[in-house]
């Protein structure tokens, strides 16, 4: 079966990505990265034998290329020699439990060799491995490439993997460190879960809100409504009523109903007299005096 992001490209057909690639070759200058230039003097060094150094800079990159290189003049590829073949030794080993065991290479402790990849590889390099472990993490791909290649580092492999569209989508995109660190926060959350008691009276209290309005009985909510009473205190009076019902039974005990226009003005006192002299210009003089009696029927008849 095919893989879905086999037709994915993440680095080598998104500009941006190669040229933020540059940069970050310009800016970071690591000492096992190997420029086109230099690829070519190993070669030149392994291969004639009839070149002679001319400066120690060439004695030196001489030695260098024959012990650490090697030409496959047939397949035309530049090998890293593991160490296990040059003499060297195989890696650092440390004594456990089952016995001695190698640090690096294989669990013999033997290096394989390795393809050299030049800084214009990288990233080409990087996304064939990336995508042929279905998009794996930080340390899946850089398994996979640091025993297969030399000339790339762990730094190039994160820093073109945190710009791969489909590992910024999937959290799981990440290193092992970094994978616990995020569920550890998770696992202390966990925790914090509410007792059953508040689970049950959660469940108690009534909640309309949480079913579509399709389901919910309308009527059912209004007659519930409509039963709860509400209490009114004024003085020493309590009042209890259904819904808004008291409010009318109150306001006929307590407000009496009182025609101002059948009432003796003389009752009042000077201030309420005084309030119901209204200052008003008359239509039909144009000076004099403004203040006339209040006329409670002056509104009807100017209408």
């Amino acid at each position: 079966m095919e893989n879905q992001y086999q037709v994915f490209y993440p680095f080598s057909r998104e500009p941006e990505v190669q040229q933020e690639f540059r940069n970050y070759l310009q800016k970071k200058k690591i000492k096992k990265h190997i420029s086109t230039e230099r690829k070519h003097n190993l070669i030149r060094w392994l291969t004639d034998n009839d070149a002679k150094p001319q400066s120690q800079k060439d004695y030196s990159l001489r030695n260098y290329a024959s012990k650490t290189y090697k030409w496959d003049g047939d397949k035309r590829i530049l090998w890293g020699i593991g160490k296990s073949e040059n003499g060297g030794k195989s890696g650092k080993t440390k004594k456990t439990k089952k016995g001695w065991k190698g640090s690096k290479g294989s669990k013999g402790g033997k290096c394989q060799d390795r393809v050299v990849v030049t800084e214009d590889e990288i990233l080409d390099v990087v996304e064939k491995i990336h995508m042929s472990n279905d998009h794996g993490g930080w340390d899946a791909t850089w398994d996979e490439v640091s025993s297969k290649y030399c000339g790339i580092v762990r730094s190039d492999v994160i820093f073109l993997l945190k710009r791969c569209y489909i590992c910024q989508l999937n959290p799981r995109k990440h290193s092992r460190r970094n994978a616990a660190l995020d569920e550890a926060p998770a696992s202390s959350s966990s925790l914090a879960t509410p007792s059953s008691e508040q689970q049950a009276s959660e469940e108690q209290q009534p909640s309309y809100g949480q079913q579509a309005p399709e389901q919910q009985d309308f009527d059912q909510i209004l007659d519930q409504i409509s039963q709860q009473t509400f209490d009114y205190n004024f003085g020493n009076d309590n009042y209890q009523c259904g819904s808004f019902e008291g409010l009318d039974q109150l306001w006929n005990e307590e407000v009496p109903d009182i025609e101002m226009a059948d009432m003796d003005p003389s009752l009042f006192n000077n201030d309420f007299q005084d309030l119901m002299m209204y200052s008003y210009p008359p239509p039909e003089e144009a000076s004099g005096s403004h203040t006339y009696p209040y006329d409670f029927n002056f509104m009807q008849d100017s209408v």
